[in-house]
């Protein structure tokens, strides 16, 4: 009997995020006209920000997180989802469902606290989660002594992504005083090196932490080792009921040798 074409979701962790994303982006643009992406998926910036981190509000503490399903255009959430849906099925096969989750949560975190200390804008969207999974594949294809020319092109494609996004005008989130040369850069593209920090403190976290990875190594080489010795047990075995034999059949020859020993009469004097 044919076996029957069956579809699972083999990464839970990247699909419900890509599509809690896509959902929440619909629902702000169609139902709510910007209000939820205003108000929960937006982590305010520091003092020079508008509106700045309110350390008093629980609210804004929670935005610390959820700031990473936050977007204001269909490009950039349509992008980012494809970056996610791309890099996250493999990282997901390899360090696991909970461990991947953590790693974004991880990386979500630190841009939020960096953003609401540092930066004069307020940071919304998924770049933090998109350089912790670039960056942990770079790690591990680094821990197999080589890169793979896609991973760069991969991270140069978007990093031009990021910097085209600020000077485009498409990435609302700026409204900073006119300022030249290094120091309207660095403004400028706050958010972007914050969202790098933040992706590498959740891939370093994702590659320190993950036992998985470390043990994958040692356990293919106990299964090898064990088929080995599994494939060599007859040999041994064979080997050693020989040996038993014959030292069964040397004993019996040494009792024989013993039983033939007769007394022939003694003297008496």
């Amino acid at each position: 009997m044919a076996k029957k074409l069956k579809v699972y979701n083999d990464s839970p962790v990247t699909v419900c995020f890509a599509l809690l994303a896509l959902v929440a982006f619909a629902l702000d643009t169609f139902v709510l006209k910007g209000k939820l992406l205003a108000s929960v998926l937006t982590c305010p910036g520091g003092k020079l920000s508008s509106p700045s981190f309110n350390f008093s509000s629980a609210a804004d503490y929670i935005k610390l997180l959820l700031h990473v399903f936050g977007f204001s255009f269909w490009n950039a959430v349509f992008i980012n989802c494809l970056f996610v849906l791309m890099l996250g099925p493999e990282l997901e096969e390899r360090y696991g469902s909970p461990v991947l989750a953590l790693m974004l949560a991880v990386s979500a975190l630190v841009t939020g606290v960096l953003n609401a200390c540092l930066s004069p804008a307020p940071v919304f969207g998924a770049s933090c989660v998109i350089f912790t999974m670039i960056f942990l594949t770079g790690m591990t294809n680094l821990a197999k002594k080589h890169i793979r020319f896609s991973w760069i092109f991969i991270f140069v494609f978007y990093i031009i992504y990021q910097f085209y996004s600020v000077y485009s005008g498409n990435d609302v989130r700026l409204s900073l005083p006119a300022n030249k040369g290094f120091i309207l850069f660095l403004k400028k593209n706050a958010v972007t090196f914050i969202s790098l920090a933040g992706g590498i403190c959740g891939s370093l976290f994702g590659f320190l932490v993950s036992p998985k990875k470390r043990s994958a190594p040692r356990k293919n080489f106990d299964d090898t080792e064990l088929e080995s010795d599994s494939s060599s047990a007859p040999e041994k075995s064979s080997f050693f009921g020989k040996k038993h034999s014959l030292l069964k059949k040397a004993e019996k020859a040494r009792k024989s040798s013993s039983n033939d020993e007769t007394v022939i009469g003694t003297i008496s004097l």
